[in-house]
């Protein structure tokens, strides 16, 4: 059974989905049709369900290798194969897990202007008529949201804090590429062929 080669780790609301898409119109690139499987991360995320629909959004979340590798049977000669779950970068506790499970996997993290990031994570939830505050309130509340173990998609600061994370990917990681959504939005052929290179296809 093939395991990915690559992961798009996140982060949240950085165009991990318009990445996805993007490659998975690459006859050598193998992207699974369910985007964010969080397999490696299930553990901590399966605790952090108390937010308003929380529970819900849990429910198409890997939580086996069984079900993880079923995901990508129908790979056929594809060189790269990817897994885009947003919630790796969060948990620099499971890179050795992820490294070696998938072999020393390539690295692709996507980054966003901060404030931006924070917000579009908060309209989201709002959209979703899940988030009630005002964003200035939601942000206020953020440590009593992690403390009461909503999932960590509420976790507007936490979400945007890039540095240390990144860090410690690289610590790990043999190949890393950091990429924006500014400049994926702003360029987005000369942002893909980066990617391409980056993959080898």
């Amino acid at each position: 059974m093939k395991k990915p080669n690559f992961i798009i780790a996140g982060f949240p609301k950085c165009g991990t989905t318009s990445l996805h898409h993007h490659l998975n119109e690459h006859p050598q690139i193998f992207m699974p049709s369910q985007k964010e499987l969080h397999f490696f991360t299930i553990k901590i995320l399966s605790k952090l369900k108390t937010g308003p629909k929380d529970k819900i959004v849990k429910e198409t979340q890997i939580d086996s290798s069984e079900k993880y590798l079923r995901h990508f049977k129908k790979v056929k000669n594809e060189t790269a194969i990817g897994d885009a779950s947003p919630s790796y970068i969060n948990y620099p506790s499971e890179f050795s897990k992820i490294k070696k499970y998938l072999n020393d996997p390539k690295l692709i993290i996507v980054l966003r202007d901060p404030i931006n990031r924070a917000y579009s994570n908060y309209l989201h939830l709002k959209r979703e008529q899940r988030e009630t505050l005002s964003f200035k309130e939601a942000i206020y509340a953020e440590d009593k949201r992690i403390k009461n173990k909503y999932s960590d998609f509420w976790y507007y600061k936490f979400n945007s804090t890039y540095f240390e994370k990144i860090v410690k990917a690289k610590a790990i990681f043999s190949d890393v590429l950091i990429l924006t959504v500014e400049e994926l939005n702003k360029d987005p052929n000369k942002t893909i062929k980066k990617v391409y290179k980056f993959l080898e296809v």
